[in-house]
């Protein structure tokens, strides 16, 4: 539903690759054989206690199950924050780059409006964009891990967004990329939030 709540994991880290999931709300059920990625997004169905039963939106780990809100004092999810900014659509996020992975060729106006960019920030999208094709082809974004490599780039992305003249507007195949990398990155409202930018635009007539 819209307005279902919405929470990213923290906890687990790296050294234990997620949180744990079980089948029910109890403790003493069974524990899925995979754990909930760290930065995963889920969204609330219910929550008993410290208890939350999920649904996936974004991130690895099992679709659906129970974990807990914390360990002892430690966070283990904690609730979206941003999402209210972007509209009702971090969960799109994950739609919009799979439609990445099969989006057509750009068009000759697009790669022409691109052509135009300055040559720093062709190059660097044009390493995101070797990069994507690599991750689409040996890691559907519906089967994602998130990459502190996607991560690393979108922030090079954006610095090199940020060297643009005033007035200047990147292209839409640009922001597209952005959105993927945000998305690949772990960072699922960022990359909502840049597909916004593109949707809009596209409403409001304006060229990218």
């Amino acid at each position: 539903p819209g307005g279902a709540k919405r929470w990213e994991v923290v906890g687990g880290g790296a050294e234990k690759g997620g949180i744990i999931v079980r089948e029910a709300r109890e403790l003493t059920s069974a524990q899925l054989p995979a754990r909930l990625g760290t930065g995963a997004v889920i969204e609330e169905k219910a929550l008993v206690g410290e208890r939350l039963h999920y649904r996936k939106l974004t991130g690895e780990g099992p679709l659906e199950g129970w974990v807990s809100l914390k360990l002892k004092d430690k966070a283990l999810v904690v609730p979206c924050t941003g999402a209210a900014d972007v509209g009702d659509i971090p969960a799109a996020a994950s739609v919009a780059a799979a439609d990445a992975a099969t989006a057509p060729a750009a068009s000759d106006d697009a790669a022409a409006s691109a052509d135009e960019m300055p040559a720093p920030l062709r190059d660097t999208f044009g390493e995101a964009r070797s990069f994507l094709q690599g991750q689409r082809a040996a890691q559907p974004a519906a089967e994602y891990r998130p990459s502190e490599l996607a991560a690393a780039l979108a922030a090079k992305c954006e610095a090199a967004l940020a060297g643009l003249d005033p007035g200047d507007i990147a292209p839409a195949a640009y922001m597209v990329q952005l959105g993927e990398l945000h998305f690949r990155g772990g960072a699922p409202v960022q990359a909502a939030a840049t597909f916004k930018v593109v949707v809009t635009a596209a409403t409001e007539g304006k060229v990218l």
